[in-house]
C-alpha cells in the first residue's frame, strides 16, 4: 500500500486510499502539476486474469458516458499498473442507504432506472462490454444526485469467441453463477448484479446464498408484490430465465414507477446491513466495521401524517359512536322505569282509547232564606184550612189539596 504524501510517476501526489478489492487498491491523487484531483487504480501483474484487465482498460479509455468516470492515463511502476480515473466526489449507494432508510418505491426506480441507462450503454457497443461487478460501494451518488458507476477493474468485452471462465470474477452476494465458472458471461449477467442490488436496496444487505432472494419468505410481508417479481426475475439462477435485455427490465421498472407515483411506499425492510457482504470492495480501510445492526426506520412524513389523519377520524367516530349508545341507553332505561308504573301500564295497554264525554258544569242549589221558608209553611197551613168539605150524613174530613 502506498503511503500518504508518496508521488507516483512523478506527478501525482497520494493523498489517501479510497478503497481497495480483490483486483487493487484505488487512491485519492492530486496531480502537483495541475493541481487537480484523480482517482488511480493499482492493479498487480501477476497472472493472466489481471493481463486481460490491462486489456480491457484500452477499451474503457474510449468510452464516452457522463455516468462513467474516463480513464484518461495509464502507466506501469514496479510490476504494477496504475490507471488515472475521473475523481468523482459523493457517496457509495451502500452509505447512501444506511442515510436514507426510509427510501420510498419513486426514489428506488429512479436510481435503479439510472445503473440500467448506465449498463445498456456498455451492452450497446460493439461489441458489448459486459460490467460483471455491479455492487453498492461501485455506484456513487453524488452531491446533485448523479449516479456514476466507477470501477471497471474486471469489465470484459463480450465476444462469441470467448470460453467459460474457469476462476471466479466478482463479489460474493452479487456475482452471476456463471461467473463462478458455471457459464459462459453475457448481458444476463449483468441483469443479474442490477437485480442483487435491488435486493440489497430492500433488504439493507447483500444477499448470503443466490437461492435467498427467490424465496418469499426472506422479503417484507408489506412488499409490493410488483417489485418483488421484478427482483426475482433479474436473479434467476439460469440466465435464460431472466430479462432478456437491460430494456425489458426498464420497462417493468417504469411500470412500477407510475404505479406508485401518487403512493410514498417505503421499499427498505428490516434493516440489517451485512458489513462482510462487500469483504471485495472499495471500501475505505480507516472506516471502522459497520456492526450488524436491526434498525426501526423512519416512516416518510406523508405517510405519517395520513395515518394519524386516519387515527383521528377513527377515533372520532368511535367517541361520538358512544355517546350515541350511551344516551340510547339511559333513554330506553327512562321509558322502562316509566312504563313499569301501574297506572301509567294500564293507560298505555290499552289498544282503544275511550273518549269520556265531558259533563256539564251544575251550579249549587242556592239555600232559601229563612223568611221564605216560614212563608211556605203558613201558606200551607191556610191552604189545608180552605180544603174543608162538609160532607152530607157525616161529618166533617180535612184533604189535602194535590199539588
Amino acid at each position: 500500500m502506498l503511503s500518504k504524501g508518496y508521488i507516483l510517476d512523478d506527478r501525482y501526489e497520494v493523498i489517501k486510499v479510497l478503497g481497495s478489492g480483490g483486483m487493487g487498491k484505488v487512491y485519492l491523487c492530486k496531480n502537483i502539476r495541475l493541481d487537480n484531483l484523480w482517482s488511480i487504480k493499482e492493479v498487480e501483474i501477476d497472472s493472466n486474469n489481471n493481463m486481460d484487465v490491462l486489456t480491457e482498460a484500452d477499451i474503457l479509455k474510449d468510452l464516452d458516458h457522463p455516468c462513467i468516470p474516463k480513464i484518461v492515463d495509464r502507466f506501469y511502476e514496479d510490476k504494477k499498473v496504475y490507471m488515472v480515473m475521473e475523481y468523482i466526489e459523493g457517496m457509495t449507494l451502500k452509505e447512501y442507504t444506511k442515510k436514507n432508510s426510509d427510501l420510498d418505491i419513486e426514489r428506488f426506480c429512479q436510481i435503479i432506472l439510472k445503473i440500467c441507462d448506465i449498463i445498456s450503454y456498455l451492452h450497446g457497443l460493439n461489441p458489448p462490454i459486459i460490467y460483471m461487478d455491479l455492487k453498492p460501494s461501485n455506484i456513487i451518488i453524488t452531491p446533485t444526485e448523479k449516479i456514476v458507476l466507477i470501477d471497471f477493474g474486471i469489465s470484459r468485452v463480450n465476444r462469441a469467441s470467448d470460453t467459460i471462465p474457469i476462476v471466479k470474477i466478482g463479489s460474493n452476494g452479487f456475482a452471476a453463477p456463471e461467473q463462478y465458472g458455471l457459464g459462459k458471461t453475457s448481458e444476463q449477467t449483468d441483469i443479474y448484479g442490477i437485480g442483487m442490488v435491488m435486493y440489497f436496496l430492500v433488504r439493507g444487505k447483500a444477499a448470503s446464498t443466490p437461492l435467498e432472494p427467490l424465496m418469499d419468505e426472506n422479503y417484507d410481508i408489506n412488499m409490493d408484490k410488483d417489485l418483488k417479481r421484478i427482483i426475482q426475475k433479474a436473479v434467476q439462477v439460469e440466465p435464460k430465465d431472466r430479462y432478456t435485455s437491460v430494456e425489458e427490465l426498464k420497462d417493468d421498472l417504469r411500470g412500477l414507477n407510475s404505479k406508485s407515483e401518487y403512493e410514498k411506499t417505503r421499499v427498505l425492510g428490516s434493516m440489517d446491513i451485512d458489513s462482510n457482504s462487500n469483504s471485495n470492495s472499495n471500501s475505505n480501510n480507516n472506516d471502522p466495521k459497520p456492526k450488524q445492526t436491526s434498525k426501526k426506520h423512519k416512516m416518510p412524513s406523508n405517510v405519517r401524517l395520513k395515518k394519524i389523519s386516519l387515527v383521528f377520524s377513527a377515533l372520532v367516530i368511535a367517541f361520538f359512536s358512544i355517546l350515541y349508545v350511551t344516551n340510547a341507553f339511559n333513554n330506553k332505561t327512562e321509558d322502562e322505569k316509566i312504563l313499569s308504573e301501574p297506572e301509567v301500564k294500564s293507560k298505555v295497554e290499552e289498544t282503544t282509547p275511550v273518549v269520556i264525554p265531558q259533563q256539564p258544569k251544575v251550579e249549587p242549589a242556592v239555600e232559601p232564606a229563612k223568611e221564605a221558608i216560614k212563608e211556605d209553611e203558613n201558606k200551607d197551613k191556610d191552604e189545608e184550612k180552605n180544603t174543608e168539605w162538609p160532607i152530607k150524613g157525616k161529618g166533617k174530613y180535612k184533604e189535602k189539596k194535590k199539588k
